[in-house]
């Protein structure tokens, strides 16, 4: 019998699915992972010139050159962070919906749970209502301790296991004062146990750079020469600048992420060196990358995210984390898409044997 050449509109031409899969690799992260790299790197940008840069201004010389370059930077700062503001709805509304439109269960959960921070959060900026604000901290937390519990729950290898539900602990003591700013009638004071559970964020902080350095093993094979010093010399870096000045770089952390350093300083330098070390070494590999930029949307949130933009940042790399090395959204959807066409192609191969049979 011979095979026509003509192909309809619903065949199954594998040379023509393949064409549309590699379509969909192009399109995907133009809409998907370069609003959250974007975002990233905007929050850099806001952390290093709004949150740190501009606070340093009492103590910048007064001289005309050196204000001028204050101000040039603060100018940067102030943008970026109005910048963050608006990127960070897009970008969760864009990784919230492609999550959602997933056959996986976890990731609609996780979609769905961006969603609902997204619209509760963005109420927040039009009324400003302290019972609008406690109902985004039970949204955020509930998300958080979701993500949690599916991180607990997956089949990642152990340090990315520990390492999300670090990362999720982190932010859920640090919301936990929190509550007190977004009821309004209440004072930190009042609610207990407000240092004990900074003491937990602090621990879970320093936890998962190193969880996430256990998973990424740079020295493995010879190859991660380059992450394992780069990790080195940030370390030593920061624990030149705290030998030299220890209370300008607390208060820098302070500043910068929410961190008191309230631990010896060399955990904190080993945290960041394995920190550096980790995200490196991610973007070295292509199934990892996205590892990295969930890292840097975990430090531009900072332990005690505070208006809606951090909040979503924290969210969205709290989610990458859970998501795991081998579970970037493209690969997902065309994992899944290869699999429905084997499928289909087994139950077509099945039925002309069938027909076969009965024929002979």
């Amino acid at each position: 019998m011979r095979r026509s050449r003509a192909a309809g509109p619903h065949s199954s031409d594998p040379t023509r699915g393949e064409g549309r899969i590699a379509a969909e690799q192009i399109a995907f992260p133009s809409v998907i992972a370069l609003p959250v790299i974007v975002l990233a790197l905007a929050g850099m940008l806001d952390l290093l010139f709004e949150r740190i840069i501009y606070r340093i201004g009492i103590h910048v010389p007064k001289d005309a050159s050196v204000m001028s370059a204050y101000q040039g930077a603060t100018a940067i700062g102030d943008g970026a962070f109005r910048y963050v503001m608006v990127l960070a709805a897009f970008a969760a509304v864009a990784a919230a919906l492609h999550l959602a439109s997933s056959r996986q269960q976890d990731r609609r959960v996780i979609g769905a749970a961006i969603l609902t921070l997204v619209v509760i959060d963005t109420m927040t900026i039009r009324w400003d209502d302290p019972h609008l604000g406690l109902a985004v901290n039970a949204v955020y937390g509930g998300a958080l301790a979701l993500l949690m519990g599916l991180a607990a729950g997956s089949a990642r290898a152990w340090p990315f296991r520990v390492a999300a539900l670090s990362a999720g602990l982190a932010l859920l003591a640090g919301q936990y004062p929190l509550m007190a700013a977004r009821a309004g009638d209440l004072t930190q004071s009042a609610l207990p146990g407000v240092a004990a559970a900074l003491t937990i964020a602090e621990a879970a902080v320093v936890a998962t750079p190193i969880m996430l350095f256990i998973g990424a093993h740079p020295w493995r094979q010879g190859t991660g020469r380059t992450p394992l010093l780069i990790g080195s010399a940030a370390a030593i870096a920061v624990g030149a600048m705290w030998v030299r000045a220890p209370s300008t770089v607390a208060i820098l952390s302070l500043w910068g992420t929410g961190v008191t350093m309230s631990f010896p300083a060399p955990v904190y330098v080993a945290a960041l060196g394995a920190a550096v070390g980790a995200a490196v070494a991610f973007a070295r590999e292509p199934g990892t990358r996205h590892l990295a930029v969930g890292m840097v949307l975990l430090l531009v949130a900072g332990v005690q995210p505070t208006v809606t933009q951090y909040n979503l940042a924290a969210l969205i790399g709290m989610a990458i984390l859970v998501l795991g090395p081998e579970a970037s959204p493209l690969e997902t959807a065309v994992s899944e898409e290869r699999m429905e066409r084997e499928a289909e192609t087994s139950e077509s191969t099945r039925i002309v044997m069938a027909a076969g049979s009965v024929v002979r």
